[in-house]
């Protein structure tokens, strides 16, 4: 957040987007870069505008290991927490949480919590965001820049999807690409090749099955069994079950033959 942001529209866009879906969610941001200038305002919006958006301050977190995850951040940044962090571990629940503090570069400063922690970080020049952009650690979590304000080094960063003014959630609309250029992000792997990429589902599939040398292999096995559709499916579900294993619950596809 630049210091000429609109800083009512930038407190309202950030609270929605942590507060999304209780905090657990994956396009809900890891930190909060905000210039120097603006740095307290902007941090007193924030808290009010929690304080106006949330009606029940806690939130239930069935994870037991985000919870932890939780904990051990509240414990590191004890003294610089400004507003809330209520842990119950009894009923799984905790309050929203806001950490205040100058920009760091660690490893655990890109640390993405599934819960809903406000981690602001104040910046003085654009020198600080090249620090915290160039860091291999933040390459493996680009996903989406939300920008708010002006900022041409921002702007021109490369492989990254920069949203002006704009959340996860406003531009998320079910039939484009989504994710971002982080090995931790989203990817298209098989047989060991992986390609890091924002991914749309169908155009993944269709990819696959027109590669030329499983297309090949496709049609000598469909020929034999005279069964293109059924081989098709049943090649889709072992590749499913082989990534998601147990954590698959449902899923669909899009296309056709």
């Amino acid at each position: 957040i630049k210091k000429l942001a609109d800083i009512e529209l930038a407190s309202k866009k950030i609270v929605e987007a942590v507060l999304f879906n209780y905090g657990q969610d994956c396009g809900k941001p890891n930190v909060i870069l905000v210039n120097k200038n603006i740095f307290d305002i902007l941090k007193e919006k924030i808290i009010s505008e929690i304080d106006r958006t949330v009606a029940d301050n806690r939130t239930t977190i069935k994870d037991l290991k985000n919870l932890k995850e939780v904990a051990e951040l509240l414990v590191d940044e004890n003294e610089n927490i400004c507003y809330g962090g209520d842990i119950d571990f009894f009923h799984k629940t905790l309050s929203p949480v806001v950490v205040s503090k100058d920009i760091q570069v660690k490893n655990n400063t890109y640390k993405e919590f599934y819960a809903p922690v406000f981690r602001l970080m104040a910046y003085e020049s654009d020198l600080d965001l090249k620090n915290y952009f160039l860091s291999p650690s933040y390459k493996n979590e680009n996903m989406n820049i939300s920008l708010f304000g002006t900022n041409e080094y921002i702007q021109n960063l490369p492989a990254s999807i920069i949203l002006n003014n704009s959340i996860v959630s406003d531009v998320d609309n079910g039939y484009s690409e989504f994710g971002g250029y982080g090995k931790n992000v989203s990817f298209v792997e098989y047989k060991g090749i992986k390609i890091i990429k924002p991914l749309l589902i169908n155009r993944e599939i269709e990819l696959f099955y027109n590669d030329e040398i499983f297309s090949s292999e496709m049609a000598k096995t469909s020929t034999q069994s005279g069964n293109l559709k059924r081989l098709l499916y049943y090649e889709v579900r072992k590749n499913m079950l082989d990534i998601f294993g147990n954590d698959l619950l449902f899923s669909f596809i899009f296309g056709s033959y």
